[in-house]
């Protein structure tokens, strides 16, 4: 019966210096590559864009052989990179989403309980009362023709620029 070990990545800090949010990107698949390596050395050999689908993922589970006289003497490691894929999700959301992801897109809380939001492009903020503006509601999945993204470049438009 083999052993297993729970494991959370947690996030480098390191990733937060680096300068553009792509590069930030980049730099945090290549940390989970290099901490999925050591767990398991078939992990240095694989692409960003692999490392991605498990990131996203949320939790994979990684066999080792503890010893290579006996095969059956190996530990899975059931990986949580919970944390790793937040910051896709964030990046995602941020480049690829809908009113959510334009720099246009404003929100204000009138009172604690209460949330308002809408087009700081066409629109004030007294457009509402409460919750989404009309234009909001209508664009707030794709985006209209007039949005301007936070991040320009999309995750896998990032990946496949990088040259490794």
């Amino acid at each position: 019966m083999p052993l297993k070990q729970k494991v959370r990545y947690r996030v480098w800090k390191g990733v937060n210096y680096i300068q553009g949010e792509g590069e930030r990107i980049i730099g945090l698949l290549k940390d989970v590559r290099l901490n999925l390596s050591m767990l398991n050395k078939e992990f240095k050999s694989k692409s960003l864009k692999e490392i991605l689908e498990l990131v996203e993922k949320d939790k994979i589970n990684i066999k080792h052989k503890s010893d290579e006289e006996n095969p059956q003497a190996e530990i899975i490691y059931s990986v949580n990179l919970s944390d790793a894929n937040q910051g896709i999700i964030n990046y995602r959301h941020n480049s690829e989403g809908g009113c959510k992801s334009c720099s246009q897109f404003q929100t204000y809380m009138p009172f604690p309980d209460e949330h308002v939001s809408y087009c700081g492009l066409y629109e004030k903020f007294d457009v509402v009362d409460l919750g989404s503006s009309p234009r909001i509601a209508k664009f707030y999945e794709q985006g209209c023709d007039e949005k301007k993204v936070k991040i320009p470049m999309k995750l896998e438009e990032v990946i496949n620029n990088h040259k490794e």
